[in-house]
Order: structure tokens, then sequence, then C-alpha cells
């Protein structure tokens, strides 16, 4: 059901492990018309939006834009977080600017069989051959270090940065996920060549089960469902859960049985 060429993401995997069901509607049917994602619809969109904006206006600041041009345009706008977190950005991450050679919101692909495994780094950057990456985040709440360490993104990204000669081949990849509502928290990642390896091993595997699949059940955490904008097409509830009560669900599931993220 995977045609060759098919280009594997964090955000695709990490939807099969949360329900094969849910990867088949969205990256194999692409069927429209999802249902709400969350009962507080308009908070979620506008914290999605807020993300979205900052992103942007780092990806300017980085790429030579007058900081405080930038500043003003987010003063002026509604939402009063996003130039709070311009502004710890600048204070904390500022000197990334001056890095020689950097790429920013760019996607970047290697090969699997048949297939490709794609990560889009928000910056990274080579500090004596040694790839850098770091991707900047809006959480509401402080993530946990342990779960960010085996998360599907940092294993994609960790592999990606590795496998796609951005740097020495002898030099693992570094990850730092910058929370904008948490500046001084340190959430930075490396694996050693072993390390590397599982992180390899264990995304081969799971790509060659989606590809070999011929049916694509749906999850048995049905309380997940709740959270789900394709619950809709498997009969399971109208009502959509609150977002806010969708990251604590996940903790929850982190702690218990099962190991199911959101897809964000």
């Amino acid at each position: 059901m995977i045609t060759e060429g098919f280009s594997f993401s964090q955000s695709s995997l990490q939807s099969y492990l949360n329900c094969p069901r849910q990867f088949e509607l969205r990256y194999i049917k692409k069927l429209t018309w999802p249902a709400q994602r969350y009962a507080d619809a308009e908070k979620y969109e506008l914290d999605m939006a807020a993300g979205q904006t900052l992103h942007q206006a780092i990806q300017r600041y980085l790429l030579g834009f007058d900081g405080t041009l930038i500043l003003d345009k987010l003063q002026a706008g509604r939402d009063h977080r996003i130039p709070i977190w311009f502004n710890n950005f600048r204070a904390k991450l500022g000197y990334l600017k001056e890095k020689p050679d950097f790429i920013a919101e760019v996607p970047v692909s290697i090969a699997l069989g048949p297939y490709w495994l794609t990560a889009k780094f928000d910056y990274l950057y080579l500090e004596d051959s040694q790839p850098i990456i770091f991707d900047w985040k809006t959480s509401s709440k402080k993530p946990r270090k342990a779960q960010l360490q085996e998360s599907m993104q940092t294993k994609v990204y960790l592999t990606v940065a590795h496998k796609a000669g951005l740097g020495m081949e002898t030099k693992s990849p570094t990850i730092r996920y910058w929370e904008a509502n948490f500046p001084d928290l340190d959430l930075t990642f490396m694996q050693e060549e072993v390390g590397l390896e599982r992180y390899l091993i264990e995304l081969k595997m799971l790509i060659d089960q989606i590809t070999a699949a011929t049916e694509f059940p749906r999850t048995k955490v049905v309380e997940r469902c709740v959270y789900c904008k394709y619950r809709s097409y498997c009969n399971r509830g109208v009502m959509a859960g609150e977002s806010d009560a969708d990251q604590g669900f996940e903790f929850a599931l982190l702690e218990g049985k099962e190991e199911i993220l959101s897809e964000t």
C-alpha cells in the first residue's frame, strides 16, 4: 500500500505508533474533512498560529532581517506572547545568526531502501564538522527530558543529520530543543555511534513494518480517540477533548503500559 519513494517523517511515524488507522487515513488515503481535534479549537488554533509566527520571525532574524523591526511588528500583533518569546530567543540564542554556515527551516532527506526519511530542521550548523541541531518549541507545559530523549523527533533528526553527510561521519550530531516559555531549560541530546545505530535499526524496522502492512487497525487505547481528528471515520465519538488534557494524557501513557505520543 505504500509506494516506493514515499517520504516518512517523525510526524507520520508517530502517527502510526499512535494508531495505524490514523496513519492510513491521513497519509495513505489522505482523507479530508476530519473531525474537530480539540473542544477548545479556537485556543488551539491561536497557539498553533503563534508558534508558526515565532518560527517565521526567528527565521527572518537569522537571515539578517533587522531584529528591532521584527519586534515592532510582533508587538503590533494581537498575541502578546510572541514578542516575549522573540526577546527570549534573542537574549539566549541570538548568537546563532553569526554562525557562518547554517541552514534554517530546510528539509533534509536520506534514503532507507526504496523510501525516504525526512527531517525539517529549524536550524542546523556545523561546529568543527559536528552537526548541531536546534528546534524551537512553544510548549505550555515544561517538557520531560527523558521523554524527549526517546521521542520520535529526536530519533529521526539525529539519524538524518548523521546519515545525510552534513558533517564528519565520526562526529555525532547534537540536538537542542529550545522552549520559548522556558528559555533557561537545558534540553540537549547527543547519542554516540552505538546509540545512533540503535535509532537507525529501530526506524528501519518501523518503516519495514508499515510498508509490509496490509491492514491498519484502530488503536486499542480508545481514550486516545477523543484527541484524534479522524475519529468520525471510526465511529469512536463526536466530542473532542481539551488540548491541555491531551498533554496530560500523553504523560499518563508514558508512565503506564503504552507509549503513545501526540503527532506534535
